[in-house]
C-alpha cells in the first residue's frame, strides 16, 4: 500500500517508515516551496519523528496509568514492620505481666499452689519451653538441692495470655521470680525482700547475682 504525500507524491509505505526512522522529511519539498531549517541535524524533531512512526505503523502508545491507592489491596507488611509490631505486642505483655506480679507475694504458700507444674514428671517437664527448664534448673541446683530454698513452676494467665512463673523462696527473707510467655520469651525477673513489691531487673535474670554468694 502506498501513501500519498502532501505534494501528491505517492511514496511507498516502506519509504515513509524509513524516512521517519532516519529522521528525514516525510516528503520532498516542491520546487517553489521554501525549505526551512529545522532544529537539529536530523531534519525532523524527535516529537515529529515519533508521531510519524506512530502514523505509519498504526501504533498508538498507551501510557501506564498510576495505580489508584484506594483501589489497592491490603498492604503487605515488610519484615521490619512485622518485627516492630511483634516487639510492641511483646512489650505490652511484659508490662501487663509485671503489673500483675509486682505485688504477688512469693512468701504466701497458698498463692504458690495454683497452676503448679510438676517438673519431676518427665512429660510435664518436656512440655515446658527450654528457657523455663533452664530457669528452674538454675534455682533448683542453687537453692533446693542445697536445702535452703524451694523452687516451683506455675502456669498462670495474664488476661488471655498464658505465662510461666518460676518462683523461688528461701529460708531467709528473700525470694525470686522469673516470668516467661508460652514460647519461653522473657517477660521479667526480680527479687522480693520481706514481702515487699517485686524489684524488677533491668535485664532478665540479673537477680541471680544475689544467689552467687551461696555456692
Amino acid at each position: 500500500m502506498a501513501i500519498k504525500g502532501p505534494t501528491q507524491q505517492i511514496l511507498p509505505r516502506d519509504e515513509l517508515l524509513r524516512r521517519a526512522t532516519q529522521g528525514r522529511p516525510l516528503r520532498d519539498p516542491a520546487p517553489t516551496e521554501q525549505v526551512l531549517e529545522r532544529p537539529g541535524a536530523s531534519g525532523v524533531e524527535s516529537s515529529e519523528r515519533l508521531q510519524a512512526l506512530q502514523g505509519v505503523v498504526g501504533h498508538q502508545q498507551h501510557r501506564a496509568q498510576p495505580m489508584n491507592p484506594g483501589a489497592a489491596g491490603p498492604r503487605n507488611l515488610g519484615p521490619a514492620t512485622r518485627m516492630e509490631l511483634e516487639a510492641q505486642i511483646g512489650n505490652d505483655l511484659a508490662q501487663r505481666t509485671r503489673a500483675q506480679f509486682t505485688h504477688f507475694d512469693l512468701q504466701n504458700w497458698q498463692q504458690l499452689q495454683s497452676g503448679r507444674v510438676d517438673m519431676r514428671d518427665p512429660a510435664a517437664r518436656a512440655a515446658m519451653p527450654e528457657s523455663v527448664q533452664e530457669s528452674y534448673d538454675y534455682y533448683y541446683n542453687k537453692a533446693e538441692a542445697n536445702d535452703w530454698g524451694s523452687v516451683r513452676v506455675l502456669e498462670r494467665q495474664v488476661g488471655d495470655d498464658p505465662v510461666y512463673l518460676v518462683a523461688t523462696t528461701t529460708d531467709g527473707s528473700d525470694a525470686y521470680m522469673e516470668l516467661f510467655d508460652r514460647d519461653g520469651e522473657p517477660l521479667g525477673s526480680g527479687q522480693q525482700i520481706e514481702g515487699q513489691p517485686t524489684d524488677w531487673d533491668a535485664v532478665q535474670g540479673a537477680c541471680r547475682e544475689h544467689l552467687e554468694q551461696y555456692g
